[in-house]
């Protein structure tokens, strides 16, 4: 394990039990709001979500009505004891402790794979997104959240959120670059939408 992921560890662990309350979780709330229509959900569906946190999406995901298999994955221990309290009670959840490079799933085995405002936190985001990709199916979908950075405003904001919220080491793309890192793992067609500004929601189907 690298130094990125032992400063992600602590800093998660310690942010796990106030995660669901405060200004930044309406912010996550209304992340989860903005992605819950991108998925096509029918009955068998294996969803995964990488950088679960404490399961708010998957929490979501299990009231859609529809017969789901709903996995979450987090690099924080304290994160994943979190989200298995809140989702005690719902049918067909798995939760892991790993990281999402080296996803511990086989290959072409999800429906959809979302990952939501984690990707900048991630030791190797491209590794990540590999793995991400080696476990959706053909005709699956990658739908990515995060903050990225263009223009001078973005990167502006970048930093600032980087030390206020002592995040350490993170990495943030350009459009274009999750653009062609998206096609060379194999995503056609790609849609990219902004949201709240300095959001950035790609979306890839793989071939």
């Amino acid at each position: 394990m690298d130094e990125t992921e032992k400063h992600n560890i602590k800093r998660f662990n310690k942010w796990a039990g106030s995660y669901d309350s405060g200004i930044v979780s309406i912010f996550f709330k209304m992340c989860y709001r903005k992605i819950r229509p991108l998925l096509n959900l029918q009955d068998g569906m294996r969803v995964l979500d990488v950088g679960c946190g404490t399961g708010s999406l998957l929490k979501e995901l299990s009231g859609s009505g529809k017969e789901l298999n709903l996995y979450g994955i987090d690099l924080s221990p304290e994160m994943i004891g979190a989200a298995r309290v809140k989702l005690k009670d719902e049918k067909n959840v798995e939760l892991y402790e790993g990281s999402a490079a080296d996803l511990p799933f086989e290959s072409n085995y999800f429906d959809y794979v979302v990952c939501m405002n984690s990707l900048h936190h991630h030791a190797d985001p491209k590794q990540s997104l590999t793995e991400m990709a080696r476990v959706l199916k053909p005709g699956g979908v990658m739908i990515l959240m995060d903050g990225f950075v263009d223009s001078t405003v973005r990167k502006a904001l970048s930093r600032i959120a980087c030390v206020l919220r002592n995040e350490g080491k993170v990495q943030r793309f350009k459009k274009e670059e999750l653009q062609r890192i998206f096609r060379s793992l194999g995503y056609e067609p790609i849609t990219q939408q902004t949201y709240l500004f300095f959001m950035l929601i790609t979306c890839g189907t793989k071939a």
